[in-house]
């Protein structure tokens, strides 16, 4: 406290009375930071990780994943009767579309966006929210029984109904759509060989005849 003849004590200006505020632009930058977490952190994430894995990671026999590499995506796949959190993962649709290991169309859809507690639940919650960056050309590969599966895209287009795109196609393909219908993207991709490691390195097996 100070004196002052005149004025006698004065009292020290309250710093209380700023914390309140500070609390909630803190509170809102931190709720803003979580909402655009999937735009944010894709753009700070080294561009190259997802591919690197690639180089360095086989597939495992008991775990199925899918991996995009211009979009940073590391994703895990379950079953169509498999339990677990879709919303942070990739879930194939039905049995009867076909998978990697015996053709037909292999179809997955996983959520474009679900708001988490922090920035990286966010992130994780949104396993398909750059889907529609895809683009005809990029590569897409998935990890199936113990036997990586190479793709290349199509085709990328909004959709209001996926009915006709899951159905089994005569030639191996992929299929991937965000689940939600609103703003719904699919992404039709051509099987184009395996992975195999040939003194340790991975090369691409084409399929017979391509």
């Amino acid at each position: 406290m100070k004196y002052n003849y005149r004025e006698g004590v004065e009292k020290p200006k309250s710093r209380k009375r700023f914390i309140l505020p500070v609390l909630i632009l803190a509170g809102g930058a931190y709720a803003l930071a979580t909402y655009l977490a999937p735009d944010l952190l894709y753009v700070v994430e080294p561009p190259d990780a997802t591919a690197k894995k690639l180089v360095v990671q086989k597939p495992a026999q008991t775990e199925a994943r899918l991996y995009i590499p211009k979009l940073n995506a590391d994703i895990s796949v379950l079953g169509v009767d498999e339990g677990g959190s879709v919303d942070r993962a990739a879930q194939e649709r039905s049995t009867a579309s076909g998978n990697p290991a015996e053709g037909g169309n292999y179809v997955l859809a996983a959520n474009r966006f679900s708001l988490g507690l922090t920035p990286m639940d966010t992130k994780a919650k949104s396993p398909f929210y750059h889907l529609a960056k895809l683009s005809s050309g990029d590569d897409i590969y998935v990890d199936y029984k113990g036997v990586r599966y190479a793709y290349k895209v199509e085709e990328v287009k909004p959709v209001e109904s996926i009915t006709s795109f899951e159905e089994r196609s005569d030639e191996p393909r992929l299929t991937l759509y965000t689940s939600e219908a609103a703003g719904r993207h699919v992404v039709t991709a051509k099987q184009t060989g395996k992975i195999v490691w040939t003194s340790g390195q991975p090369k691409l097996q084409p399929l017979p005849g391509s």
